[in-house]
């Protein structure tokens, strides 16, 4: 009994081990792929907004996603950082820059009085 438990707990440790290195490698390779690609700027309105909560344990972190509907209704999601995810308004238009799937910033159309 003791050496069933001891493997379960192997096997347990091993999948644990497998997907920390699977995600290390997805967002290597991620980060790869954007530095790889070349900076865009375009025409875009922000159509969503969504915080996504994350649970690890005890600690909590927010993912900020916005989708933007570019030219041609092409729509693209982003995840943003918390202080530029506060500033933007659904509906709100301007120039998006991005590099691969990183935001990078949005500079809305200066509004007429």
């Amino acid at each position: 009994m003791g050496q069933l438990v001891f493997m379960v707990v192997q096997v347990g440790m091993a999948l644990v081990l497998g997907y920390v290195i699977f995600q290390i490698g997805r967002n290597v390779l991620d980060w790869s792929r954007n530095n790889q690609s070349s900076e865009q700027s375009v025409k875009a309105r922000v159509i969503s907004k969504h915080p996504n909560l994350l649970h690890s344990g005890d600690a909590k972190r927010t993912l900020h996603k916005v989708i933007f509907q570019l030219p041609g209704q092409q729509s693209l999601e982003l995840r943003v950082r918390g202080e530029a995810f506060d500033q933007l308004l659904e509906g709100d238009e301007g120039e998006l820059t991005f590099q691969g799937n990183r935001f990078l910033a949005f500079k809305q159309k200066n509004l007429k009085n």
